[in-house]
């Protein structure tokens, strides 16, 4: 319903700008129109079209996209144990467990909660699974190979799975 209602509003708003662009076109066009009501048209369709862009960019593309998944893709709380060590069994264990990190996972062991957690708060365990080319961790930019997805020759984890990782880093990455 959230996103029916966004992408209404969105769409509602796009007309508008268009709209004003279209009016300011035909401003320009007609031989009558003054130059300052063609001025103002054109403010008018530039001031629309800078505030689509704020809207769009921190309404459109902020953490609430989480709020669009199902109540099971974002949980109050994440555990560790219940809820992120069934996912990382599955996708993670097979090159980072206790024993295969040594050989197979370049020594990042992921049954280790201060790897996880680490990774997790320093943004690279997200960005590693998400199959982003760039983070940032503290104010810098760091650059992620793409031969460094996780997890490694296989699909990106689902959102519902990645969502639960953000989650968890948000809540403070505890050990429970």
């Amino acid at each position: 319903m959230l996103k029916n209602n966004f992408k209404f509003f969105l769409w509602r708003y796009l007309d508008e700008m268009c709209r004003a662009i279209q009016t300011c076109k035909e401003m320009n066009n007609i031989a009558k129109s003054t130059k300052a009501q063609a001025k103002r048209m054109k403010s008018k369709a530039i001031i629309l079209l800078s505030s689509c862009y704020f809207f769009v960019a921190f309404m459109g593309c902020n953490n609430s996209k989480a709020d669009l998944i199902s109540p099971l893709c974002n949980p109050d709380t994440v555990s560790l144990k219940n809820d992120l060590t069934p996912i990382m069994e599955v996708h993670c264990f097979n090159c980072h467990s206790a024993v295969n990190a040594p050989v197979l996972g370049d020594s990042y062991n992921l049954q280790d909660y201060s790897t996880v957690s680490g990774y997790v708060t320093s943004g690279y365990l997200i960005a590693t699974i998400k199959h982003v080319t760039m983070y940032i961790i503290q104010n810098d930019t760091a650059r992620i190979s793409p031969s460094l997805f996780m997890p490694k020759n296989g699909g990106m984890l689902s959102e519902c799975e990645i969502n639960k990782f953000i989650i968890w880093g948000q809540q403070g990455a505890r050990n429970n």
